[in-house]
């Protein structure tokens, strides 16, 4: 064989990508079982390791040789995307000096390079933990300000300085939670962080002038400690703003966004400080809220005793409503219903379960033209006795057929979303020979105790009836900043 044969031969980066996608990062023998059967293809696949890499806080030192040593091999590292999994109470560990020193060198060496695109920093549960994060790591982070576009961090507030005087300038998606409570009992430190008022993060955020999509998670913040008055960021499309207490200034802040799409604003302890009026956020087209702050957000929804057209004429953009904690029926009828011809996505997520098997949601159900996608959750209840009864309904295959036979008439609708956390799993048999349902569906998806089944939706030309077989969806690649609009979603997989 020549030379340019043995080069084609070995040429077959696609193939290598193919195959990087089924190893098994637990089993230690994949990779040097590859090694003897094609030392070209054990390489790249260690490279593509080595782009997108997730890692526990105590396991850096581990991760830090195998950098330097793919930097030695490669004369060069293409980190692409870092995940950090911290740990609670790790100032009390004697593995975080060490772990920390590591991370601090695995940062410097990927800043080295430039090639650092995603960053993040969390806790195993993603939100309810919170992490020092220290100097040193915030000060190593910023050498690849100028290449991460996407970022994760979850921070109590003793560091904060360093993290906020970072200019990360080509930032595109951030998703920042921070807590105010006391940092002592779980980083340890003896003085507390500078408070938030008093901090840069006004200006922190404003040098993103390419940021387009913001999260932003307050936890045990107090009335009056943020002030967001000033900020405003040009490129935003997409915000969400979550708390205790709603910052100073929020409703301006979100109205001067007027290019602003997609929203999601909850606040849990208190009302917003005022409404958005009518001429607000004029290009809005999907909606996450609590129906705890619909005096805020009204505007965005039908009035009371609205025509349907009427509403639509003043909000045409809206096409995605997520409602939480609906509890009244009458609530739907009001607010949602009006939307029923030019809505394409909408998720009712319930506090209580009882109007979903009155007999007026059927009717709702089919009062809407436009959907692609519905879904529907039901909230666990924390004490059935007290809660609504003992004898509160779950969800049924019968429930599932009934409110298929009412959306019959939305030929639009392409996938269907049921979760109950308290009923059973679907057997394919119950839910065969379906009539009448959308001829245009899909998907249906049952959520339930045990967890999700998805369905592949069959449609017989002549009886006009639908049958299912139950299927594995590929499993979705992990967003590093959160997405509202990419839960209860089966887009991706939609045949035209």
């Amino acid at each position: 064989m020549n030379g340019n044969a043995v080069n084609t031969c070995f040429n077959v980066p696609d193939i290598i990508l193919t195959i990087a996608h089924f190893i098994d990062g637990a089993n230690r023998y994949t990779l040097p079982f590859l090694s003897r059967t094609n030392r070209c293809a054990y390489i790249t696949l260690v490279g593509v390791r080595a782009r997108n890499v997730s890692c526990h806080i105590v396991d850096t030192p581990s991760l830090a040789i195998f950098f330097e040593e793919q930097s030695r091999l490669a004369g060069k590292l293409v980190c692409k995307s870092l995940e950090i999994i911290g740990k609670e109470c790790f100032y009390s560990d004697p593995r975080e000096p060490e772990s920390n020193k590591a991370l601090v060198k695995i940062l410097q060496r990927i800043g080295e390079y430039q090639t650092l695109e995603t960053f993040s920093y969390h806790a195993w549960d993603e939100a309810n933990t919170f992490l020092c994060l220290s100097k040193e790591i915030c000060h190593a982070l910023g050498s690849s300000c100028n290449s991460i576009t996407a970022m994760k961090i979850t921070a109590h507030p003793c560091n904060w300085d360093a993290l906020f005087a970072i200019e990360f300038k080509v930032m595109q998606k951030f998703q920042l939670a921070l807590s105010h409570r006391d940092a002592h009992s779980e980083c340890g430190r003896s003085v507390a962080g500078t408070p938030l008022q008093r901090s840069n993060i006004s200006n922190f955020l404003q040098i993103m002038r390419q940021l387009n999509h913001l999260v932003l998670v307050l936890t045990s913040f107090r009335v009056g400690e943020l002030d967001v008055a000033k900020l405003h960021i040009p490129s935003l499309n997409s915000l969400e703003i979550t708390g205790d207490n709603a910052p100073i200034g929020i409703v301006y802040f979100v109205a001067r966004h007027t290019a602003l799409q997609y929203l999601h604003l909850r606040i849990g302890h208190g009302h917003l400080p005022s409404p958005f009026q009518d001429h607000h956020l004029p290009e809005l087209r999907a909606l996450m809220m609590d129906i705890r702050n619909t005096g805020a957000l009204g505007t965005f929804l039908a009035r009371q005793h609205e025509l349907a057209n009427v509403a639509c004429a003043r909000r045409p953009r809206i096409e995605h409503l997520r409602i939480l904690n609906v509890d009244k029926l009458y609530y739907l009828n009001e607010r949602v219903q009006p939307f029923g011809r030019q809505l394409r996505r909408l998720d009712l997520h319930f506090l209580l379960r009882l109007p979903v098997f009155e007999g007026g949601f059927h009717q709702f159900l089919s009062s809407f033209r436009a959907l692609v996608e519905l879904s529907i959750t039901l909230k666990r209840r924390p004490d059935i006795m007290t809660v609504e009864g003992p004898h509160a309904q779950t969800l049924t295959a019968l429930n599932l057929r009934i409110m298929l036979r009412c959306l019959s008439s939305c030929s639009t609708l392409k996938a269907f979303h049921l979760h109950d956390p308290e009923t059973l799993p679907l057997d394919a048999e119950d839910i065969q020979n379906l009539f009448p349902i959308p001829r245009s569906l899909q998907f249906i998806s049952w959520g339930c105790y045990s967890g999700k089944q998805v369905f592949r939706v069959s449609h017989n030309p002549v009886t006009m009836r639908g049958n299912v077989v139950p299927i594995d969806l590929p499993q979705r690649t992990k967003e590093v900043v959160y997405d509202w609009r990419n839960e209860n979603t089966l887009q991706s997989d939609f045949t035209l």
